[in-house]
């Protein structure tokens, strides 16, 4: 089924807010998306809380896996790894769903707070 398609048959459920979760593993004021690189468990475990909830689509821990958001603390240079280890990650949680539940969940890549918009683009395979 292409991602139009389940969009048409039914209500589609996406993820939650990755930050505000990764405050309730007591990580405050952290780098969030270098938890990608340097807490992978964190993050997967979170991946796993929703698709446990129920999530048709999970997006990638990568809010501000880009050159102005990672300035702040000069891991500009660590944007692609920062970017790959998300999404390892998001398949991973997608992968155990299938695994674990029988159902596809898809991820949402390139979640972006670049001056203050989101994109999303959306990937089904």
């Amino acid at each position: 089924m292409t991602l139009r398609e389940a969009f048409e048959s039914k209500m589609m459920l996406l993820d939650g807010g990755m930050g505000s979760v990764i405050q309730t593993y007591g990580i405050k004021g952290a780098n969030n998306d270098m938890l990608s690189i340097e807490k992978p468990d964190i993050i997967l475990d979170i991946q796993r809380r929703y698709v446990d909830a129920g999530v048709d689509c999970l997006t990638t821990n990568t809010f501000s896996s880009q050159r102005v958001s990672q300035h702040e603390y000069h891991q500009e240079h660590r944007i692609a790894e920062m970017n790959r280890a998300a999404v390892k990650i998001a398949k991973q949680a997608a992968a155990e769903a299938m695994e674990k539940y029988g159902r596809q969940v898809r991820r949402l890549p390139g979640t972006d707070s670049g001056a203050n918009r989101r994109r999303r683009r959306c990937h089904s395979d």
